[in-house]
């Protein structure tokens, strides 16, 4: 795992990194879509605006887990996937460290078994979901993440 300061997309285009982790959670709206209304998260709703419709979908199928997305397109025709990274279990209650655990582990398991190549995410819990970096989430990332996984912040 690699940490670096620096903005999520311009790493991610500046790198090509194909991989991209969206940090979400478990509720799914009346219109289907997942909810994706704060930082990252609706970040990556603005970007890719079916996203929150198919996500949605899927956690309302077959759970708050993690999903990999067809590819999408940058501006400058880079293809990319977009994973998702359950951190709680319902958007307005505190990130549950149990779940990212789960979560890191299907992570690992999708980039060594399927998705070579490097990833990018943010520190997952540790903004709107409250976890402390140092102490709760960074030392399950060291565990799991190998250098392929980049963590901006």
């Amino acid at each position: 795992m690699i940490e670096v300061r620096i903005d999520f997309w311009t790493y991610a285009q500046t790198h090509n990194i194909p991989n991209l982790v969206v940090t979400t959670n478990g509720i799914v709206k009346n219109n289907g879509e997942l909810v994706m209304g704060r930082g990252i998260a609706l970040q990556f709703a603005q970007k890719f605006p079916c996203l929150p419709q198919e996500l949605g979908q899927l956690v309302e199928n077959t759970g708050n887990q993690v999903y990999y997305l067809h590819q999408r397109l940058w501006g400058n025709g880079e293809r990319v996937i977009v994973f998702s990274l359950p951190t709680k279990h319902h958007w307005k209650d505190p990130s549950d460290i149990k779940l990212i655990e789960q979560g890191l582990i299907q992570l690992k398991n999708l980039h060594e078994h399927m998705f070579p190549g490097k990833f990018i995410m943010t520190r997952p819990g540790c903004g709107n979901g409250g976890l402390n970096w140092e102490n709760q989430v960074k030392p399950l990332c060291k565990q799991y993440l190998n250098d392929d996984f980049v963590i901006v912040y």
